[in-house]
């Protein structure tokens, strides 16, 4: 499957598995403007792992200012993701 068809399957699964446990919302300052998922690794790591791409422990839900200041601070990322999805699996 090409990367656009496997963002939009990801996409949609993830829709899902957020609204099914309330999360509509920034997980880290509670925004609800135009929020999108942050992955817990870069595009190209789940290329050969295209289930974990829409693991809900792959992502957390943010606005666009928090994923802006978890995308270019690695330490930041790293104790976001541990904070709300725990070491990884």
């Amino acid at each position: 499957m090409k990367a656009k068809g496997m963002n939009q399957q990801a996409n949609k699964i993830l829709k899902e598995l957020y609204q099914d446990r309330d999360i509509t919302y920034c997980e880290i300052c509670g925004g609800t403007f135009a929020l999108s998922w942050h992955h817990r690794h870069k595009r190209v790591f789940y290329k050969d792992k295209p289930e974990l791409l829409s693991s809900f422990n792959q992502t957390i839900l943010v606005c666009p200012v928090c994923h802006q200041k978890i995308e270019y601070n690695r330490e930041l990322h790293n104790k976001t993701f541990k904070k709300l999805r725990g070491d990884e699996i």
